[in-house]
């Protein structure tokens, strides 16, 4: 029998199926034999995962907010419409999944997230420490 999903790789799966707009597919980890994961667990898992996902902005963040701190109104304003760039909004979404996927050993999440998404990221981290 094949080995149960690590917890990086359970929420892998939960970050592609997000990132794909399927998020709605969690459920056939309930019926794979490598999944240990109570299904309300992955549900409310998926739910913080595809919110944080789809609602931060990187102007909202701690990581910018210590980008601009002492600097003028001018170039802040430079730095959200460069934010605001297509590439780089895609690139500012990697990087949160990537840190969303390694939440149990990493703290990168909560510079990335709005700052409104800190709880979620501790609940999170909280359901994520509760798996073997």
């Amino acid at each position: 029998m094949d080995r149960e999903y690590s917890k990086t790789e359970l929420l892998g799966i939960i970050a592609a199926l997000v990132r794909a707009s399927d998020a709605d597919l969690v459920g056939i980890l309930a019926e794979d034999p490598r999944n240990i994961v109570p299904m309300e667990s992955l549900l409310r898992i998926r739910d913080i995962v595809y919110e944080i996902y789809n609602n931060s902005d990187y102007i909202d963040s701690l990581k910018f907010e210590k980008e601009v701190e002492g600097k003028s109104n001018q170039l802040k304003c430079m730095k959200e419409k460069i934010s605001s760039d297509p590439v780089k909004k895609e690139e500012y979404r990697k990087n949160l999944m990537e840190s969303l996927v390694h939440v149990d050993s990493s703290n990168d999440s909560y510079n990335l997230v709005s700052r409104e998404y800190m709880p979620l990221v501790n609940e999170l981290k909280l359901l994520v420490a509760q798996l073997r």
